[in-house]
């Protein structure tokens, strides 16, 4: 079983009030990850995402300086901050945060698609996620009446994706926009079948840690895709310490837990043990192709009883429930990922929401091999 799972609680959609003064957050860009298994110029996107950060006022510092740095603390992998990367950043980029953002879904030719997810981290002791935001766009997804009003160019989807995520991080840094943008709710994408349990040690606040999730399909990146749409739904609730995928990798690089294939129950038992965190999340990608089409199944384990409190199972296709012209069809497998997951966040919130308030069960005794 593909270890974990997972706990949260949204308010108010994530819409968390800035610190005073985060209108002018000092942000180190990290070179954009290409997780799409297709070629990408990720260099040229980046510049045109730094032009449009600095068209908005933001400070940011990227380029050499920021080339610098990771070849000198020798940073290959540019999606998540862990906690040494994060303390580095401030002390010697004289950083608030870091920006990193991941390309899931490019294509060039044919009907062109774009997608990218981005969020924000805080530079210190204890990497945070600040705000986070992605989207996923097609080309025929507004194409209106006889395909007229589609988007023939892949070089359009970005430059509207990329002001569209600059946007947003501008205005949640100014107090005007959420945290968290968060998946399209859709009761068409509800899980097929779930099981929930009550938390053994609900209290005020939950630590989560999403972890790869194991990948079945032919698409390289399902898995990640998977598992980011998780850590997105899940940072929306400001009750929730959410590790930043950085720090799970870290710590599973640490204990030489191989990550292609995803992550048994043992050793994500024992790399997060230094974690302290209450819920662990992952699962298994058993389909992700373009029709589109997207099967995944999604376990939670409380770490102090070893005990499965959520496992769910869900499939669907951009089709299902679309009758006339194609209205509220989904045309891509990320898009549709997206929406499967928030769906799946939701049913967990409701049932952990349930029992936050009621009082904490003991944990069985470690001597019995069970706890942490």
């Amino acid at each position: 079983m593909a270890l974990a799972a997972a706990a949260t609680l949204w308010g108010c959609a994530g819409a968390r009030p800035p610190a005073p003064g985060r209108e002018r957050m000092r942000m180190a860009l990290f070179p954009i990850e290409n997780a799409s298994g297709v070629s990408v110029d990720v260099r040229a996107v980046g510049v045109r995402l730094e032009l449009e950060l600095r068209r908005r006022g933001l400070d940011v510092a990227s380029g050499d300086i920021v080339e610098d740095f990771l070849a000198r603390h020798r940073i290959r992998y540019t999606a998540g901050v862990d906690a040494d990367t994060s303390r580095a950043a401030r002390e010697e980029l004289g950083v608030e945060g870091v920006l990193v953002a991941e390309i899931d879904l490019f294509r060039g030719r044919g009907t062109p698609q774009f997608g990218m997810s981005m969020r924000l981290v805080s530079a210190g002791e204890a990497p945070r996620i600040l705000w986070m935001d992605g989207l996923d766009r097609s080309g025929d997804e507004s194409a209106g009446f006889l395909g007229l009003a589609a988007v023939g160019s892949v070089q359009e989807i970005e430059d509207a994706a990329l002001s569209r995520l600059a946007d947003s991080l501008s205005r949640f840094l100014k107090g005007t926009g959420p945290a968290v943008t968060r998946c399209a709710a859709d009761r068409r994408f509800e899980p097929r079948v779930f099981y929930r349990a009550p938390l053994s040690r609900p209290g005020p606040r939950l630590s989560v840690a999403v972890l790869p999730f194991v990948n079945q399909t032919s698409q390289p990146n399902a898995g990640e895709v998977i598992a980011l749409a998780f850590v997105r739904e899940l940072a929306a609730a400001d009750w929730i310490d959410l590790r930043d995928p950085g720090v799970v990798r870290s710590a599973l690089l640490k204990h030489r837990i191989v990550l292609e294939g995803g992550v048994s129950h043992e050793a994500a038992r024992v790399s997060l043990g230094s974690m302290e965190v209450d819920v662990v999340i992952s699962g298994r990608v058993h389909a992700f192709d373009g029709s589109p089409a997207v099967e995944f199944t999604a376990v939670a384990l409380d770490t102090w009883t070893n005990h499965v409190v959520w496992q769910s199972s869900s499939f669907n296709r951009g089709s299902d429930g679309v009758f006339f012209f194609d209205v509220g069809r989904i045309t891509t497998a990320s898009e549709l990922a997206c929406r499967m997951v928030r769906e799946a966040g939701d049913e967990m919130i409701r049932s952990w929401a349930r029992n936050r308030s009621s009082p904490p069960r003991q944990p069985r005794d470690p001597r019995s091999g069970q706890g942490r």
